[in-house]
């Protein structure tokens, strides 16, 4: 009968550079990948998601990025800032659509009344009135579905505003128009 010899050093070489290859291999390899939404083309803001187009891009998944299997359930949130194409959609730039003011009531201001103009879609915004001198909160948390400042730009031309309202503030605004001082206050963004 053969005696079979070992080396033990051959052996333990063998068995680190086996451990060696598995460390590498762990360090090395790729993160996950998912796929998330991106910008197709450059989106404006206040825009449906449904309405813009959007495409797929695997990623690595990072807090915040909207995932390409979310895009049903998201089609009717907005945009509330401006994205360059590629860019991949986060969550905090959707707004959810009004589900307790679903009509829209256009209001045009002097930007002195209306933050100075400094109004994007996805805004909330609380609307005073001034009548025979005092001022009351006609409505809290609105939201802005689209603003618009004339030529100027920040202090220049009219703030045009298009407003999430049920119909008592539609008929509240409608009035307030009419006969008070509107002033408009931005919710911190």
């Amino acid at each position: 009968m053969r005696r079979i010899h070992v080396d033990v050093r051959l052996a333990v070489a063998a068995v680190l550079a086996v451990v060696a290859g598995v460390a590498v291999h762990a360090v090395t390899r790729p993160a996950p990948q998912v796929e998330v939404l991106v910008a197709d083309a450059a989106l404006p803001p206040g825009v449906r998601l449904a309405d813009l187009p959007v495409a797929t891009r695997k990623m690595s998944p990072l807090p915040g990025l909207v995932t390409a299997d979310r895009a049903a359930d998201l089609s009717d949130h907005s945009l509330t800032a401006a994205l360059a194409a590629g860019d991949p959609l986060l969550a905090s730039m959707l707004v959810a659509p009004p589900a307790d003011r679903p009509d829209v009531a256009a209001l045009t201001l002097d930007p002195a009344h209306a933050v100075q103009g400094d109004l994007i879609a996805g805004d909330r915004i609380d609307i005073y009135v001034s009548r025979a001198g005092a001022t009351e909160l006609l409505a809290g948390d609105v939201l802005v579905i689209s603003a618009t400042t004339g030529s100027g730009g920040l202090g220049g031309g009219d703030t045009a505003l298009l407003v999430a309202v049920d119909r008592g503030l539609a008929r509240d605004l409608v009035e307030a128009v009419h006969s008070a001082d509107i002033d408009l206050v931005r919710r911190p963004r």
